[in-house]
């Protein structure tokens, strides 16, 4: 008799990454609240780019004016006279007989005057611009740490989207600022993601239990993993254990991107919301993947022109010419885009061939509506749903009047015909002991 064909498909949620202490998506800003740490070496704090920096304080302002108890605005003006400044400085230094006092206020001209006169003010503006733009960026992280500003940016994003369909300002941002806002934020989660998987030791016990269990299988019938995080965690898994992977583009969107359309891989991997590693081209709407973390190397580094590796589009200094491609933390997800309709496409198809599917660390939130959906309409009733929670989850641990708000009721509700076994050791120990 032959044996039973066996296709699973793992779902990996934001607690995937627990253990790898990356952060989820709505609780950047607890990041960006931690004190920097020292280099023990030098006595000194680390050195950001100035991308950062700009990034970094466009999101703590916003932060700070609308959910602080104090008012900030000092930090702002103060921000802007020394971006005003140094705008000055980079564009007129070296002019000869620039009539200042007819471009700016007497006290800005006579600052300008003693600038591009003096060389000795020259090169204090050069070596004084980065520590006060840094003075401002500790002066707002404090605030955001001592105002204890905890908004779930769901709330940020949907504000946001709503804003631009009914079109209509937010809070007096117009929908440039917003726009620069909506950008800087998902750069920060660029930096945080990559900064956090570089300093990952990729030694942990639960992830290799769980590549262990891939390479097993991969020989069988590739795995699939679907997950909505946006993180490379996966991807640099894969790379230290020899894994082969594919993003299962249906076509490819550049040619970095050709290797993620091959049908010859040990594991299949759609990342539904978009990737940390993803950048999209502004100018001809080409995606970019950069391996190894370097997608926030090209965001982020001063001394490295923004540019599509496709088209040559450079950014200017009225926008950036790449934009990372994820898809946001908001109620009203926008998956119209062709990338997003082949990789949901794909992903609804391998929910219906699969007969195990695995969920790790992902507790189906209501706000996934979309995703919950895909998976009502594809999981056929045969198939067998394994979900990996924390103790933290489990129904037996809490009190009765606060079961029903636990994962396991969700789950429950929603495959009501499947065969549901819930296991709260976390996934190393589950991938350890499966076959």
């Amino acid at each position: 008799m032959a044996n039973k064909r066996i296709k699973r498909v793992i779902i990996a949620g934001a607690g995937f990454s627990a253990p790898a202490k990356l952060p989820i998506q709505s609780r950047i800003i607890d990041r960006m609240a931690e004190v920097p740490e020292m280099d023990f070496l030098t006595g000194k704090m680390p050195e950001e780019s100035m991308t950062f920096l700009d990034a970094f304080i466009t999101v703590g302002l916003f932060l700070l004016d609308n959910y602080a108890k104090k008012d900030y605005t000092e930090y702002r003006v103060k921000y802007q006279k020394l971006v005003d400044k140094d705008l000055a400085y980079r564009t007129f230094f070296g002019a000869q007989e620039i009539d200042f006092k007819s471009l700016w206020s007497e006290e800005t001209s006579k600052t300008l005057n003693s600038i591009f006169s003096d060389e000795a003010a020259h090169s204090k503006h050069v070596s004084n611009y980065y520590s006060e733009v840094y003075s401002i960026r500790e002066n707002i992280r404090k605030a955001i740490q001592d105002e204890k500003i905890n908004v779930n940016l769901e709330d940020v994003f949907t504000a946001f989207d709503k804003s631009i369909i009914v079109r209509e300002h937010l809070h007096g941002y117009t929908y440039a600022q917003m726009d620069k806002i909506r950008y800087s934020i998902m750069r920060l989660f660029i930096y945080y993601f990559s900064k956090s998987v570089l300093e990952h030791d990729f030694a942990h016990k639960d992830y290799q239990a769980f590549f262990g269990y891939l390479k097993k299988h991969r020989t069988i019938e590739p795995p699939t993993i679907i997950t909505t995080n946006w993180d490379t965690l996966i991807e640099s898994y894969c790379n230290k254990y020899s894994v082969d992977y594919s993003y299962g583009f249906l076509q490819p969107y550049t040619s970095d991107s050709i290797k993620h359309t091959a049908k010859n891989y040990d594991l299949l991997l759609l990342k539904i919301h978009g990737s940390a590693n993803w950048l999209r081209c502004l100018n001809c709407g080409s995606i970019s993947i950069f391996e190894k973390n370097h997608a926030a190397t090209s965001l982020f580094e001063d001394n490295r022109t923004e540019k599509c590796p496709v088209c040559g589009h450079e950014k200017t200094a009225h926008g950036a010419s790449m934009q990372p491609e994820l898809i946001t933390p908001t109620m009203m997800k926008s998956l119209s885009n062709q990338l997003y309709t082949n990789l949901w496409s794909s992903a609804a198809q391998e929910l219906r061939d699969a007969t195990h599917i695995i969920f790790v660390g992902y507790s189906l939130p209501i706000a996934d509506f979309e995703f919950r959906y895909m998976l009502q309409k594809n999981v056929t009733s045969s198939a067998k749903i394994d979900v990996i929670l924390t103790p933290n989850s489990n129904p037996d641990l809490v009190a009765n009047n606060l079961k029903d708000l636990l994962p396991s009721k969700r789950y429950l509700d929603a495959f009501p015909k499947n065969k549901v076994s819930f296991y709260y050791e976390g996934f190393g120990p589950y991938f350890s002991l499966s076959k």
